[in-house]
């Protein structure tokens, strides 16, 4: 007597533990990296807030009255007050937006924005980094997105 031995078809559990620990070490590095990267995005605006923030303090030296009246974008690049990785192009900020920077409160104080693109999590965490430093701060949300405004008092 000859006993045919039906052909299984499917997979044996060890494959499918193997697949699966293979699939969950992908997950866990793509969520590793997802999050190095926005820490990175998140270190360089702050980074370009305050050296902007910087460059309006040094506005203020070339004027005699030491007040932000005529503070602009075009103002602080012009004078070269920040660097040429910031000045050009304008569209620079980690999110594909850009940077703005002019005076406000009568000129006694001046405000910078990360405009267009900046994650809820992303701003809520340069808001904090700032919160000590900018007397107001304000995010407009937009759907996922936000434009942030810190105001600096001298």
């Amino acid at each position: 007597m000859f006993c045919r031995l039906k052909s299984q078809d499917g997979f044996t559990l060890a494959e499918l533990v193997i697949a699966l620990a293979v699939v969950g070490i992908m997950a866990g590095v793509f969520t590793a990296t997802r999050s190095v990267v926005e820490s990175a995005k998140v270190s360089s605006a702050v980074q370009a807030v305050e050296t902007i923030a910087s460059g309006a303090v040094q506005f203020t030296m070339f004027r005699p009255d030491g007040r932000y009246g005529g503070l602009s974008w075009s103002s602080i690049t012009s004078q070269g007050l920040v660097p040429p990785d910031l000045m050009y192009p304008q569209w620079n900020n980690p999110w594909g937006g850009y940077y703005n920077v002019w005076a406000d409160c009568g000129d006694s104080c001046f405000t910078v924005q990360l405009a267009y693109n900046v994650p809820r999590p992303a701003a809520d965490r340069i808001r904090n980094t700032f919160s000590r430093r900018a007397s107001t701060w304000q995010s407009n949300y937009t759907g996922c997105c936000a434009h942030v405004q810190l105001r600096f008092d001298k």
